[in-house]
């Protein structure tokens, strides 16, 4: 009998005036660790600067997050030898590769120039935005000791707009990279959109924008271009491997490493 009293006591709701001053209290009480909260948080004046590298364009100095180059330095410190192959995936305006190129470059007078690729359509092309800093290396192989010797190295520059891929050959042949075949390493630009998944021959309309655009809208301009995966682009060109991967597809990246 005592257990079903304690039971259907339970069942019985708390009478309205009882409710009220619940509610009362638990309103006050945030209203206290609201005030608490604003009595206590940091004047706008003492908040410290966001940590962006600085290497952002105004007026959106964090816009993005850009590579910190320490990392990359020491992985060239841990292994300054040649015959590397980087295969860039979205290479717009093939700066990215050119640095890669030069800092493993152990020719003995200094083939791969980023200053040059990066000047070279500054001022013929009038293309000076990125969306970080265009950096030229400042660690590399050429000033290990002692000097690293083998075979050249190779970058891959996949690009799929039409208008960059022209920039990018017409940049390679004037600044004397030919083809992209040289003694001292191989310039390769490839004009391809990449997912994880490509049958032979498949393609795909890609947007075409202006030179050196790094974003599309979908009411872009649209051409075919070739669609091809990774692997696919290694095993044509022949490569023995890939030792650095970078990728920037503007949300793709995660289809391009499955393929």
């Amino acid at each position: 009998r005592a257990s079903g009293v304690a039971q259907a006591s339970l069942r019985v709701p708390n009478p309205p005036r009882t409710r009220r001053r619940m509610a009362v209290a638990v309103l006050l009480a945030l209203l206290a660790v609201s005030a608490g909260a604003f009595r206590h948080q940091t004047p706008l004046k003492d908040v410290p600067p966001l940590n962006c590298d600085q290497d952002f364009e105004p007026p959106e100095p964090c816009h993005t997050r850009c590579p910190n180059a320490q990392w990359v330095d020491e992985m060239l410190r841990v292994d300054p030898s040649p015959g590397k192959v980087f295969m860039d995936i979205g290479c717009n305006k093939g700066n990215d590769a050119m640095a890669w190129m030069e800092m493993w470059d152990a020719s003995p007078t200094g083939v791969w120039d980023t200053r040059k690729w990066i000047d070279y359509y500054d001022k013929e092309l009038g293309i000076q935005h990125y969306s970080c800093t265009a950096k030229v290396p400042k660690v590399k192989a050429s000033q290990m000791q002692p000097k690293p010797t083998g075979p050249p190295n190779t970058a891959v520059c996949v690009e799929p707009m039409h208008n960059n891929v022209l920039a990018l050959r017409k940049a390679r042949s004037v600044l004397g990279y030919g083809n992209g075949t040289t003694e001292f390493g191989n310039f390769t630009i490839v004009q391809a959109a990449v997912l994880g998944k490509a049958q032979s021959n498949e393609k795909v309309d890609f947007p075409d924008k202006d030179t050196g655009s790094e974003s599309a809208r979908l009411e872009a301009f649209r051409e075919p271009v070739p669609l091809k995966t990774v692997d696919q682009i290694k095993s044509e060109l022949g490569l023995p491997r890939v030792d650095v991967l970078t990728i920037d597809t503007e949300g793709a990246d995660p289809a391009v490493l499955e393929g």
